[in-house]
């Protein structure tokens, strides 16, 4: 029988109780609010931007379009409502899906490492040159103890070596079932991240901190910071590409390997990001097109006497 941490206990105690005098003072605004916030903050920094951007920005600027002299011609301005919001929901997430686009395609053609930032990879490269010498077989799971052990280190938890062999173990088993049963290994997932935020919590007495957020050192006096869930998208992505080239060129010093497949790799996120950044600043040059959709600006719609023939800017 699996026995429950008694920090976990009572974090799941202390959570279900809160949960309970939630629902019982107003369940369905509280549930709704609660989703709301919980799917902003999964899908992170795109998630967050889009919400505000259309919801603070866009839908009023639409709204105001809608209305749009109808004081005068009595109409409703479905001219200018539409100009403006192809205009604003447009320019508005380019920026994320564009990129977002982009490197999923070049994920597929030239590999899965192309997502990890350039600091990570410097990083990453050192744990995987640390136990490149093993059993390919066994080299996934030793990279994933042996990077994990690095980050709760360099994240200020004491004695993580043992968690770090348990949290290495677990990814593998997680990844084992990720093709089969999406649903179990998303679980899994967040089950892993909240197990790393209680490590963080009792291991720091700065309370306003974010105990999902990770610290790991590249370089000597430098270190890199990101979410627990993406630092493990980061050792996923770079494990598989790694492993992969290690396994065609076993022939071959691993060490200077490595060093050659590090600096190719961050090369091609060096490239990676010039080329979205381009792609971006492209379409937006393409931006002002949307302000001529109409002959007339329909802003402008019940005062033509006083502006007649005036066009679009």
């Amino acid at each position: 029988m699996k026995v429950q941490p008694s920090y976990t206990r009572q974090y799941t105690e202390v959570s279900q109780h809160q949960n309970n005098k939630q629902k019982r003072q107003n369940p369905a605004f509280g549930n709704f609010v609660v989703a709301t916030m919980d799917a902003i903050e999964k899908g992170g920094l795109f998630a967050s931007f889009a919400a505000q951007d259309v919801l603070g920005s866009c839908v009023p600027r639409t709204a105001t379009a809608f209305y749009r002299n109808k004081d005068i011609t009595g109409k409703w301005n479905y001219a200018e409502a539409s100009e403006v919001s192809i205009r604003e929901f447009v320019s508005s997430i380019t920026m994320f899906l564009i990129p977002m686009v982009m490197m999923a395609g070049i994920k597929k053609a030239v590999g899965k490492a192309c997502d990890v930032p350039v600091n990570f990879i410097k990083g990453l490269g050192e744990s995987m040159k640390a136990v490149a010498g093993k059993d390919t077989k066994e080299l996934k799971k030793s990279f994933y103890n042996d990077t994990f052990a690095r980050m709760f280190k360099d994240s200020g938890i004491k004695d993580g070596k043992e968690k770090a062999s348990e949290f290495a173990q677990k990814l593998v088993d997680l990844e084992a079932v990720r093709k089969t049963d999406k649903k179990a290994y998303k679980k899994g997932m967040g089950e892993l991240s909240e197990e790393f935020a209680l490590l963080r919590k009792s291991n720091s007495a700065n309370h306003a901190e974010n105990y999902y957020t990770t610290t790991f050192k590249y370089a000597e006096n430098k270190t890199a910071n990101a979410s627990f869930s993406r630092f493990v998208k980061h050792i996923q992505n770079y494990a598989h590409d790694a492993i992969a080239h290690i396994e065609k060129h076993k022939s071959e010093n691993v060490g200077e390997y490595l060093e050659k497949f590090n600096t190719k790799r961050i090369g091609a996120r060096f490239l990676s990001n010039a080329a979205m950044a381009a792609a971006v600043v492209g379409f937006y040059m393409y931006i002002p097109k949307l302000y001529t959709l109409h002959k007339t600006n329909p802003a402008l719609a019940g005062l033509e006497p006083e502006t007649k023939g005036t066009q679009k800017a």
